[in-house]
C-alpha cells in the first residue's frame, strides 16, 4: 500500500495535522510550494504555453518525475490543488489513479467550485470528506481519519478531569456563536476554557499550540466543545478527538446524528432555533459515556481512509 500511494499537499507546515500521521506511518509526501517569485514565473509561462517538461517538476516543486511515476495513486489535497499542477499530473500520469482529496467544505468557496467544475471533466476522481458536498457536486464520499491516535501523546491517567468545557481554534465565521455559548455558560454557571484565536492579529502565531500538546490538554476535560462552518456535515477532527479519547462533545453540526458514533449520551446537539440553545445540557452531562464500538473506529482509521479510494 505504502509504495502504492504518494500525497500531494501545499507545504509541509500547514496542515501539519493531517501529514504528519501519513509520513509516520512510511507514507510519501510531495509539496506544492510555489510561493518564490521566480518559480511563479517559470509556472506562468508554462501554463500560458502548455508546457509541460518533465523537469519542470523538480524547478517548481522539487519533484523528480520518477519518484511520481513510482506510484500507481497519487492524491492531491484540496490545499495543494492549482491547475498547472493538476496539468501536469493528468498530462503525465493520466494511467494512474489519479485523485483530488477535499478536506474543507466546497459549497459557497468560489475557487473550489470553480475547480470542481473543472476536474469533474476531466480525468481527475473528486473525493470529499462532506456528504452534502458530495450529494450537491456528485463527488465520491470518503470519511477522514482519527489523526490523533497517530500523535505520540503524553498521557497521564492520573490527571483530574475537569467538568469545564474546552475548545481552542481561529475565530473564522463562529466567533458570534462561540460569545453566544459563553454567554448562555455564565448564566447556567457552566466552568469553560474556551480561547479563540483571532487570525487577523499579527501576532495570532503565538497563540497556537502545538497538536500533541492539543491532545495532551484534551484529556484533563470531560466536554469538548465544537462549532462548524455553516452547512458543514462532514466530521471534524475535535468529533473523532472526542469518540477516540472518550470525551463528551458540546457541537453545531446537527448531521452529526447520521454518523456511525453517534450516541446522544456523549454528543449534544446545540439548537440555534430554540429560546436556551443548550436546553436540557446539564442533564445530558450526568449521562454515563457510552463506549464506541471498535469496529466504528477502525472504520476511521488511516488504513481504511486509503482502502477507500480503492
Amino acid at each position: 500500500m505504502k509504495n502504492n500511494f504518494c500525497f500531494l499537499n501545499f507545504d509541509n507546515i500547514n496542515y501539519s495535522v493531517s501529514i504528519f500521521p501519513l509520513l509516520k506511518q512510511g507514507y510519501t509526501v510531495f509539496y506544492n510550494n510555489c510561493n518564490f517569485i521566480l518559480k511563479k514565473i517559470i509556472r506562468r509561462i508554462a501554463k500560458k504555453y502548455n508546457i509541460y517538461w518533465k523537469f519542470l517538476s523538480i524547478i517548481l516543486w522539487n519533484i523528480h518525475y520518477k519518484n511520481i511515476n513510482k506510484f500507481t495513486h497519487i492524491i492531491v489535497f484540496d490545499s495543494a490543488v492549482e491547475e498547472y499542477l493538476c496539468n501536469y499530473i493528468e498530462y503525465y500520469f493520466s494511467d494512474k489513479t489519479i485523485i483530488l482529496y477535499y478536506i474543507n467544505k466546497i459549497k459557497n468557496d468560489f475557487y473550489k467550485e470553480n475547480e470542481i467544475k473543472k476536474y469533474k471533466q476531466s480525468k481527475w476522481n473528486i473525493f470529499s470528506f462532506d456528504e452534502q458536498d458530495c450529494t450537491d457536486y456528485k463527488l465520491k464520499y470518503n470519511p477522514y481519519y482519527i489523526t490523533a491516535q497517530y500523535f505520540p501523546i503524553n498521557y497521564n491517567k492520573f490527571i483530574p478531569i475537569s467538568n469545564q468545557i474546552f475548545f481552542i481554534g481561529k475565530a473564522k465565521d463562529r466567533k458570534n456563536k462561540i460569545n453566544m455559548l459563553k454567554n448562555r455558560f455564565d448564566e447556567l454557571n457552566i466552568k469553560y476554557n474556551i480561547v479563540v484565536i483571532d487570525t487577523n492579529n499579527p501576532f495570532y502565531l503565538k497563540y497556537f499550540v502545538p497538536y500533541c500538546d492539543l491532545l495532551s490538554e484534551i484529556q484533563k476535560y470531560s466536554v469538548l466543545l465544537d462549532v462548524v462552518k455553516e452547512g458543514q456535515t462532514g466530521a471534524t477532527q475535535r468529533e473523532y478527538e472526542a469518540i477516540y479519547f472518550k470525551k463528551k462533545l458540546l457541537t453545531d453540526n446537527k448531521f452529526i446524528a447520521n454518523k456511525k458514533y453517534y450516541n446522544d449520551n456523549n454528543i449534544f446537539i446545540i439548537d440555534y432555533d430554540k429560546n436556551d440553545i443548550i436546553e436540557g445540557f446539564n442533564s445530558f452531562l450526568l449521562k454515563p459515556f457510552i463506549e464506541i464500538d471498535k469496529k466504528i473506529l477502525e472504520y476511521y482509521s488511516m488504513e481504511n481512509w486509503i482502502n477507500r479510494f480503492i
